[in-house]
C-alpha cells in the first residue's frame, strides 16, 4: 500500500522512494526465508514465500517510475525493473513473478512519458516485441502507449511507424485478438502524430483518419466516433501544413464541426484551442483573413455568453485577431485593430484582468498603423516619381 501511494502521488521522486520500500520488503523476505529454511514445518516455509515480492509489487514499482513524468532516467529505471522480473522468472519459473501485460504496458508507458527524441519510441517497440516473444499477448493499451511514444518523439520516422502499429493492431484484431482492436485513442494518437509532422501530406492523412472515424459513427460504432481531440488534431495538422491554403483548410474543418453541432449531428463543440489555432493560422497566412478571424472571435464570445465551457477567448485570441488586421493591409485595418484593443481594455476593467492588453497586443496595433503609413509613403513615392497628364 505504501508503494502504491507513492506510485499514485506523481511525486518527482516517487519511483526511488517506492523502490526503497520494495527493497526493504525483499530483504525482510530473505531473512524470513533463511529462518524458515532451518525448520521442518512445511506450512511455515510456505508462509515465508507468501511475503516475497510478487508481480503485483513489481508492477506497482514500474508504475511508480512511469508516473514520475519526464524525470531523467525514468524509462531506464522502469526497464531495469522489468528486466529484473524477466531474469528472476527465468531463474525460478515462479509464476508469481512472471511479467504480465501490465508489467510490459507500464514500462512502455514510461517510455511515452519520459522521452521525446525518438529513442524512447524505438525502445518501446523493442519491449512490445519482447512481450510477444515471451508469450504475453498485448492489448490496445500496450499498443496505444507505443503510439504515444511516436506521437511525442517529433521524429521523421514517427508517422510511418505509428501507422504501421495501427495496421498491426487491425491485423491482430482480424485474427481474433479483439483486445488489440484500435480504439478512439489509437486513431486520435495517429492523427496527433501526423499533425506534428507539419506537411500537406500528413495533414491530408490526418483528415482521412477523421473521415474514417466519422464513417464508423455513421455505421453505428459510436465508440470510434471523433471527439474533440480528433477534430483539434486535424485542425492543428492543417495549421502546421505551411502552404497557402493551410488556414483555409483549418477554417473549413472548424466550420464543419460548428455546423454539425448546430444541426444536432454531433455533440462535440469546439473549445478555445480549436478557435485559437484557426485564428492564429488565419492571422499568419500569406493573405491574412482578418474578417474571418474576427468572426471566430465573435463566435467565442457568443458561446461564452451561452454558458458553453472552455471557449472563453483569452489574450491570445484577441491578440491574434489584432495581428490578422495588422497584417491584412486592408483599408480601415488600423481602426479595427484599435477597436479590438479598446474592447480588451474594457473587458479587463470589467473584472477580466487576464484580458488586459500587453506589449504584444499594442505591438500589433502599432504595426497596423505603420503598415498603413508605409503603404502611403510607397504610393506617394511612386506618384511623385512620375509626371502624369490629366
Amino acid at each position: 500500500l505504501a508503494m502504491d501511494a507513492y506510485a499514485k502521488s506523481g511525486h518527482m521522486d516517487a519511483g526511488r522512494k517506492a523502490e526503497a520500500i520494495f527493497r526493504r520488503l525483499e530483504s525482510a523476505n530473505m531473512l524470513e526465508m533463511e529462518s524458515t529454511s532451518r525448520k521442518d514445518d512445511k506450512r511455515e516455509r510456505q508462509a515465508g514465500r507468501k511475503t516475497a515480492p510478487n508481480k503485483f509489487c513489481y508492477n506497482i514499482l514500474i508504475n511508480a517510475y512511469s508516473r514520475q513524468g519526464r524525470q531523467g532516467g525514468v524509462f531506464d529505471s522502469a526497464e531495469r525493473i522489468l528486466t529484473e522480473m524477466e531474469q528472476r522468472f527465468e531463474e525460478t519459473s515462479d509464476e508469481a513473478i512472471r511479467p504480465d501485460v501490465v508489467s510490459y504496458s507500464s514500462t512502455i508507458s514510461a517510455m511515452a512519458r519520459a522521452d521525446r527524441k525518438g529513442y524512447g519510441a524505438i525502445r518501446a517497440e523493442d519491449i512490445l516485441n519482447r512481450m510477444e516473444a515471451a508469450g504475453i499477448v498485448p492489448n490496445s493499451i500496450t499498443f496505444n502507449s507505443c503510439l504515444k511514444c511516436w506521437a511525442r518523439s517529433h521524429d521523421e520516422r514517427a508517422p510511418a511507424r505509428a501507422e504501421a502499429l495501427v495496421r498491426r493492431m487491425e491485423e491482430l484484431d482480424k485474427a481474433g485478438n479483439v483486445n488489440v482492436r484500435p480504439d478512439r485513442i489509437s486513431f486520435n494518437t495517429l492523427i496527433h502524430t501526423f499533425a506534428n509532422a507539419g506537411s500537406v501530406e500528413m495533414a491530408q492523412r490526418a483528415e482521412a483518419i477523421l473521415s474514417r472515424m466519422e464513417k464508423f459513427a455513421e455505421e453505428g460504432n459510436t465508440d470510434l466516433s471523433p471527439n474533440l481531440f480528433s477534430w483539434n488534431g486535424c485542425i492543428e495538422a492543417w495549421s502546421k501544413a505551411n502552404v497557402s491554403y493551410s488556414a483555409e483548410k483549418a477554417y473549413s474543418i472548424l466550420r464543419r464541426l460548428i455546423l454539425l453541432q448546430r444541426d444536432g449531428k454531433s455533440e462535440v463543440f469546439p473549445n478555445k484551442f480549436s478557435f485559437n489555432t484557426v485564428i492564429l493560422a488565419l492571422s499568419r497566412s500569406s493573405a491574412p483573413e482578418a474578417v474571418r478571424a474576427e468572426e471566430l472571435l465573435g463566435l467565442m464570445e457568443k458561446a461564452t455568453a451561452r454558458g458553453i465551457p472552455d471557449v472563453q477567448p483569452d489574450l491570445y485570441s484577441y491578440s491574434s485577431v489584432i495581428s490578422a488586421w495588422s497584417r491584412s493591409g486592408k483599408q480601415g485595418a488600423g481602426k479595427r485593430a484599435e477597436q479590438i484593443l479598446e474592447r480588451m481594455e474594457q473587458l479587463s476593467q470589467a473584472g477580466k484582468p487576464h484580458l488586459k492588453p500587453n506589449s504584444v497586443s499594442f505591438g500589433f496595433r502599432i504595426g497596423s498603423v505603420c503598415a498603413f503609413i508605409f503603404m502611403f509613403l510607397c504610393f506617394f513615392t511612386v506618384i511623385s516619381s512620375h509626371h502624369f497628364t490629366f
